[in-house]
């Protein structure tokens, strides 16, 4: 195929009749809810396997592929490609997530665990999206920009989580850098490709 399989799909369903193509993947009454799922499978990039949608008569994979096999799309290549997009949104969806927090002179004697948790989960300053998507070295800049921002936004207070005498940028799983209220690196693991 020339195209992608989400293209071909889309080029392929644009003129036909929806219940039509329900009908040949096995729906005998498609009702509004199944053709409301085929649009959106039709529609999406990602061929609806980066939803958790759930489909009564088959699972995304399956779904996906019986459409494609309904406009004639070989099984081979769908198969193929679903099988690349579902792994690749499966890696997504499991992979980890960089987090900023603010490091605040927040007491913890006297408070319940469920206040801790609130208090410091308000610490927490959010990125760009996809910015796990970015090698490390580039991932440690938007963190010290965005402590940056923070910094200039908000004076770093926190409100009743306090004021914020560092951040923290954990980058992987129980690992670390600390960046000042300035946007430099001031302690933790720094990883040997922001180093180089």
């Amino acid at each position: 195929m020339s195209m992608n399989l989400s293209q071909e799909i889309q080029l392929r369903a644009a003129d036909r009749i929806q219940t039509e193509i329900l009908e040949a993947m096995g729906y005998e009454h498609p009702s509004a809810q199944t053709v409301s799922r085929l649009k959106a499978v039709a529609e999406s990039s990602h061929l609806g396997l980066d939803k958790g949608l759930s489909y009564f008569k088959y699972n995304r994979k399956a779904f996906a592929l019986s459409l494609s096999l309904a406009l004639g799309i070989p099984e081979a290549d769908a198969a193929k490609a679903i099988s690349e997009t579902s792994q690749y949104w499966f890696k997504e969806a499991w992979a980890f997530r960089p987090q900023l927090h603010a490091i605040t002179e927040i007491k913890r004697e006297g408070r319940s665990a469920m206040t801790m948790g609130h208090l410091l989960n308000q610490c927490q300053v959010a990125f760009p999206d996809a910015i796990w998507l970015q090698p490390l070295n580039i991932q440690v800049e938007i963190a010290k920009s965005t402590v940056l921002k923070n910094v200039l936004e908000t004076g770093g207070d926190f409100g009743p989580s306090g004021k914020a005498e560092k951040y923290r940028f954990v980058y992987e799983k129980n690992t670390s850098i600390e960046i000042s209220l300035e946007g430099e690196i001031v302690g933790g693991a720094l990883p040997s490709e922001v180093i180089n």
